[in-house]
């Protein structure tokens, strides 16, 4: 133990004696450490900043994916609006439709005769022109 002790104290001193029989060596030492220090700190600050260009850049498009899909989902809850009430039409003209038919048949032709015109009126809607389907 003694013995490692030793070569401890000289290994310590044998440093300081390098460095003092070559003092230019301590400063090269001194400039590769400041180098890789600033290597890493423009790096670190380097990748900052590209994160901070990227997450804009990303921010933007982000914001720009969801205007589009807000737009798309608007067209779609219109869409499905339009159906709703056009289903809702579909079936009070059927049933305009079906309450003729039925009065025609009790020899009520004048009630028959409105409540066919009221199915042709929501039947000819130009909103449910698509969405009308043949009756039998």
């Amino acid at each position: 133990m003694a013995k490692s002790n030793r070569r401890a104290a000289k290994g310590g001193d044998i440093k300081m004696e390098h460095i003092k029989k070559n003092p230019y060596k301590f400063w090269q030492i001194c400039a590769v450490i400041m180098l890789y220090t600033l290597i890493f700190a423009v790096s670190v600050f380097a990748d900052n900043s590209k994160h901070e260009k990227g997450y804009t850049y990303n921010l933007d498009k982000l914001s720009q994916k969801a205007e589009k899909k807000i737009k798309q989902v608007n067209i779609k809850l219109e869409k499905r609006k339009k159906e709703e009430l056009n289903k809702k039409r579909e079936l009070e003209a059927r049933k305009y439709f079906e309450e003729g038919n039925r009065l025609s048949e009790e020899g009520k032709d004048e009630q028959a005769k409105e409540a066919w015109q009221k199915a042709l009126k929501i039947a000819k809607d130009p909103a449910m022109k698509k969405d009308v389907k043949d009756s039998d």
